[in-house]
This record gives structure tokens, sequence and C-alpha cells, in this order.
């Protein structure tokens, strides 16, 4: 009998134990998934925070290129102006020399009005 109350003991004793590591188990679980879930949350967060950061400076370099096509195509027609006027100039002192030298060689054109 006593090895009867000895065993209904110790079952108890591990039932109390095991009711104790399932309320630990069921515990441990719920603190789990809440982490699980502060660390998804704070992952999302981030993930979204990069990728605002990732658009801000896409936009920001794509401004700087926009800036440097514009000034570029600035340049380049400041430049074709700037042109224009030597490349005229070298043209009609062309054809004032060979007006000049045809007259001198004597011969003349009723619409040159270049007199030497």
């Amino acid at each position: 009998m006593h090895l009867y109350e000895e065993a209904c003991g110790l079952n108890k004793m591990l039932e109390v134990k095991l009711k104790k590591a399932e309320v630990t188990i069921v515990d441990q679980v719920m603190i789990a998934a809440e982490k699980s879930q502060h660390y998804e949350d704070k992952f999302k967060a981030r993930t979204q925070e990069h990728q605002a950061a990732m658009k801000k400076v896409a936009h920001k370099a794509q401004a700087k290129l926009d800036a440097v096509q514009v000034q570029h195509e600035l340049d380049m027609a400041s430049y074709r102006e700037g042109l224009k006027s030597p490349v005229l100039i070298s043209l009609l002192q062309a054809r004032l020399k060979m007006a000049y030298e045809a007259t001198v060689a004597g011969f003349e054109c009723p619409t040159w009005t270049i007199k030497a």
C-alpha cells in the first residue's frame, strides 16, 4: 500500500509539473509569436523606410541628370550661335576678296556693288 501511495503522490507531482510545463510552453509560444510579429513589423517599417530613401535618391539623381541635360543643350545652342558670327564674317570676307580679285583682273559683274 505504501508503494501505491508513493506512486499516486509521484503521479500527482508529475501531473503538476506537466501542467506547469504546458503553461510555460504556451507562454513561450505566445512570447515567440509576439516577438516574431514585432520583428516582422519592424522589418516592414525598415523596408518601407529604405524604399522611400531609394526613391528620394533616385528622384534627386533624375533631377540632377535633367538639369545637366538642359545645361548641355543650352551650352550647345550658345556654342552654335557663337560660331555663326565668325563663320559669316569669314564667308563675307572670302566673297569680298573674290570680288576684289575679280575686279582687279578685269571681270565685272553687274550685281557687284564693290568699287576698287
